[in-house]
C-alpha cells in the first residue's frame, strides 16, 4: 500500500444517500456496532469481510425499506460474490479479481446496486481509518448528476475541483454528462475531467472509481478522442455488473 497520508474529511459526499439526521459515524456505528480493528496490521481481507458485509446489508436494508433480506438477495448470485470479493481484496492493494494498481469501472443497467457495494467500500476504508490511521485506498464519492447540475447553475467548473486530486468515486455516469460542454460548447467536460483523473493516476497512483449505466465503448464513440479510450482501457479494470437476479434461485 502506499505511504500514509490523511485526506481532509467533506462532509458533502454527493450521492452519499444517508439521512440527514443520521451522520456518517452514525451510520458505521448502527451497523458495526462495537466491533474494532486496533492495528494497521490486521487490516486484511478476512478480518475486513464480515465488516463490509455488514455495510453493505445495512445499506441494502436502507434502500429497500419494508422488504426483507430474503426477498432480496440471492445467495447463490455468484456474479454479486465475486464482485464484493473482487472489489474488497482491491481496497486493501491485495491479489484477487481486479489489478491493484489500477482504477474501477463498474458499469450495468440502473439498479442493479453498482452504487451500494461502492458506498459500502467508503463507509470501510473510513471505519479502517478512524480506528487504525491506515488509509488504504479512502475515497470520496460524487455523484455526478450533483456535480454537473452545480456547474449549470453556478456557471462555474470550480465543483469539479473537488474530483481533482486524491482517491474518488465518480457515482453514476450517465450518456448526458458525455455531452455535456463549456467554453462555447468547444470542450467536453468529461473528456477534461478523465484525461485528469488519468494523470493524477499515473504521476501519483491516486485511483479513480467509476459506476456507470453504459459501457466504456460507448464514452469512446460519443467523445471520438481514440488516445483518451486507450488511455482509459490502461488505467480501469473494466467489469460488467449484472446484478442480483432472483430468477436464478
Amino acid at each position: 500500500p502506499p505511504p500514509k497520508k490523511q485526506y481532509e474529511s467533506n462532509k458533502n459526499r454527493g450521492s452519499l444517500s444517508i439521512s440527514e439526521s443520521m451522520s456518517a459515524d452514525s451510520f458505521i456505528k448502527r451497523a458495526i456496532g462495537k466491533k474494532e480493528f486496533v492495528k494497521p496490521e490486521e487490516v486484511t481481507y478476512e478480518n475486513c469481510r464480515p465488516v463490509f458485509w455488514k455495510f453493505y446489508l445495512e445499506l441494502i436494508k436502507r434502500d429497500n425499506p419494508g422488504k426483507s433480506l430474503d426477498d432480496i438477495l440471492v445467495s447463490d448470485d455468484k456474479r454479486t460474490n465475486e464482485l464484493l470479493s473482487g472489489f474488497l481484496k482491491w481496497l486493501l492493494f491485495e491479489d484477487g479479481l481486479f489489478d491493484k494498481n489500477k482504477s474501477l469501472f463498474l458499469w450495468g443497467r440502473s439498479g442493479v446496486g453498482k452504487s451500494t457495494i461502492v458506498e459500502a467500500g467508503f463507509f470501510l476504508m473510513k471505519y479502517v481509518f478512524k480506528r487504525t490511521g491506515w488509509d488504504g485506498r479512502m475515497y470520496e464519492m460524487y455523484g455526478l448528476d450533483e456535480l454537473f447540475y452545480d456547474s449549470y447553475t453556478k456557471d462555474t467548473l470550480a465543483n469539479m475541483n473537488k474530483v481533482g486530486s486524491g482517491f474518488v468515486c465518480l457515482d453514476d455516469l450517465k450518456e448526458k454528462h458525455i455531452h455535456y460542454k463549456y467554453y462555447g460548447n468547444n470542450i467536453s467536460i468529461m473528456s477534461d475531467l478523465l484525461s485528469s483523473r488519468f494523470e493524477r493516476w499515473k504521476r501519483f497512483g491516486e485511483s479513480t472509481i467509476i459506476t456507470s449505466n453504459i459501457p466504456e465503448k460507448e464514452i469512446g464513440n460519443v467523445l471520438n478522442d481514440k488516445r483518451l479510450m486507450r488511455r482509459f482501457d490502461m488505467q480501469y479494470n473494466i467489469f460488467e455488473y449484472i446484478g442480483m437476479d432472483k430468477s436464478v434461485k
